[in-house]
């Protein structure tokens, strides 16, 4: 366990923590760029979170000391495999690498060289990525080597961004299983860390296919009520948080969770929720919110079958109009 770690003193060096679901076919390509990396002062931890293809016949084929493979039987959504690879650090830093995506050679050694060069303080280190399609940053807001001050990946930061957090913040943290979301780890991390960012992009990102494990299989909304109920109960000092640091992202989990709440017949926290959508001025939401208070969850249900099939019917209107 982590906690064990640090009692007995953590390993110089990452922990590049990954899960892996279904994805036999690029995998290799990750751990191969580990491999390559222009330091040894590594590990690679690899979640199988309950693979059906190859991926364990892959996993086989590689004998390097430094990569722990865990194998789930079944699969524990991307939140509880993330668990199992942070309860299985054993590096002073740790980060993720998705399954799809990639390390340039000399990532893991630039990143680790900021807080001997610039200031031992540091906790987190932040760097840019690259598309794999375009060849250009896929994060934007920052355009030089700099300290940020709290919260500002999350202020002034829009897209896909990496690097490395100090294990030691962590200190038991963990993320919700009920809910998949991540970021709700990484804003309690975020409120501790003193972060750096190099203008560099480090890590190849993965745009060309679909199927990235963070991405939900489509479901209906009433289906993620389990979360949002668990969001609500347990999570508020994230939502203070999120309303703070970042009140448009506050405002759209929000109006999902509205929806959610009103489609499943819980009209009590839907209340809350239009509670705190009114006293923000979504009037859009709050329209909503009254009418599904008013005459119920199956009226919404009408109103978005009709203006789905308006939508269809919109734009051949107009074209037959010329």
């Amino acid at each position: 366990m982590l906690t064990e770690h640090i009692e007995g003193g953590l390993l110089p060096g990452v922990s590049v923590l990954t899960t892996t679901y279904n994805r036999a076919d690029v995998l290799g390509h990750s751990i191969d760029s580990v491999l390559a990396q222009d330091t040894s002062d590594w590990e690679l931890v690899i979640v199988d979170n309950g693979s059906t293809d190859g991926t364990q016949d892959l996993l086989t084929g590689y004998r390097d000391e430094r990569i722990k493979v865990i194998r789930l039987d079944t699969n524990r959504g991307c939140t509880g495999g993330r668990n199992v690879c942070l309860d299985n650090i054993s590096r002073e830093w740790f980060t993720f690498l998705d399954s799809d995506d990639s390390l340039l050679p000399h990532a893991l050694s630039t990143l680790l060289a900021v807080p001997e060069t610039i200031d031992r303080g540091i906790s987190a280190v932040t760097c840019n990525c690259i598309d794999s399609r375009t060849g250009t940053f896929t994060g934007c807001g920052l355009d030089h080597d700099q300290y940020l001050e709290r919260y500002a990946i999350v202020t002034h930061c829009r897209g896909e961004h990496w690097g490395i957090t100090k294990s030691s913040l962590l200190n038991g943290r963990r993320f919700n299983q009920k809910i998949q979301m991540e970021s709700i780890l990484w804003y309690q991390l975020e409120g501790l860390a003193q972060r750096y960012y190099i203008h560099q992009g480090l890590k190849i990102y993965c745009t060309d296919r679909d199927d990235r494990e963070s991405v939900r299989k489509l479901r209906s909304l009433r289906s993620y009520y389990p979360e949002c109920v668990a969001l609500m109960d347990e999570e508020s000092a994230y939502l203070q948080a999120l309303a703070k640091w970042a009140p448009r992202d506050y405002s759209g989990l929000l109006s999902r969770m509205l929806r959610v709440f009103l489609l499943s017949g819980d009209k009590s926290r839907a209340r809350f929720v239009s509670a705190e959508l009114r006293r923000r001025g979504v009037l859009k939401d709050r329209v909503k919110a009254r009418i599904g208070l008013t005459f119920g969850p199956s009226t919404l249900d009408t109103m978005s079958r009709a203006s789905q099939e308006l939508r269809r019917w919109l734009p051949g209107h107009r074209q037959q109009r010329g």
